[in-house]
C-alpha cells in the first residue's frame, strides 16, 4: 500500500483549515522544530490505519482519563478527521477515519462507510509505518537485528525478510545434517 496524500481536520495539532500533504514518494521525512505538528501527523496516520496509537495505549495504561479525549483538537472544532489516499493492489482508493461520540470512530472507504478489509486493507497489511518522536528513543537503542527488522515492516519488506530467514535456516540445517549423496560425494573427492 502506497500513501498519495493526506489530509487531516480537528485532529490532535491540526485545525479546522484543511490542507493536502503530499506523501508520494519512496521515503517521506518530516524535519522541522518542535511543536510544528510532526507527532500530530504521524499519529493521524496510526489513528485512521488502526484507530488508536501506541502513545495513546501506553498513557491509558498509565492514566486513563487524562488521555481521554486527546485525538481530537483541543479547540472542539468538528469533524475529527483523517483522509488518505492510498494506491493498493494498482486502485487508487480513499480511506477516512472520523471520531464519533464517547471517541467511538467509523471508517469510510470511497466516502462510504466501510471497514478497510473491504477492500482488502487488513491491520496485518500495515506495520505502523512511522517512526513518531515518541518511538525514536526505542528504535535508536534497539538491537541492530530489531532496527532492521522494524525498517523492513515499515518499508513492506517483511516476506523477504522472512525468505532470508527461511534460507538461512535452510542453508544451517543442510551443513548440519547434509543429504547422502552430498556426503557420498564427499568421501569420493
Amino acid at each position: 500500500m502506497r500513501l498519495l496524500n493526506l489530509t487531516i481536520r480537528n485532529f490532535r495539532g491540526f485545525g479546522p483549515s484543511v490542507e493536502t500533504i503530499d506523501l508520494d514518494g519512496d521515503l517521506v521525512l518530516f524535519y522541522g522544530p518542535n511543536g510544528h505538528g510532526k507527532t500530530s501527523l504521524s499519529e493521524a496516520v496510526e489513528w485512521l490505519l488502526y484507530g488508536t496509537t501506541k502513545r495513546r495505549e501506553r498513557g491509558e495504561g498509565y492514566s486513563k482519563s487524562e488521555y481521554a479525549g486527546s485525538f481530537a483538537n483541543a479547540h472542539g472544532a468538528t469533524p475529527t478527521e483523517v483522509v488518505v489516499q492510498v494506491r493498493f493492489n494498482g486502485r487508487d482508493i480513499t480511506l477516512m477515519r472520523r471520531l464519533g461520540d464517547r471517541e467511538t470512530s467509523t471508517t469510510f472507504v470511497d466516502g462510504q462507510p466501510s471497514d478497510f478489509s473491504t477492500v482488502g486493507i487488513l491491520p496485518l497489511e500495515a506495520h505502523y509505518p512511522v517512526v513518531a518522536q515518541h518511538g525514536l528513543q526505542t528504535f535508536v537503542h534497539a538491537k541492530p537485528k530489531d532496527r532492521r527488522d522494524a525498517i523492513c515492516a515499515a518499508l513492506g519488506l517483511d516476506e523477504l525478510t522472512s525468505l532470508k530467514s527461511a534460507l538461512e535456516s535452510a542453508r544451517g540445517s543442510f551443513q548440519r545434517t547434509p543429504p547422502k549423496a552430498i556426503i557420498d560425494a564427499r568421501r569420493k573427492l
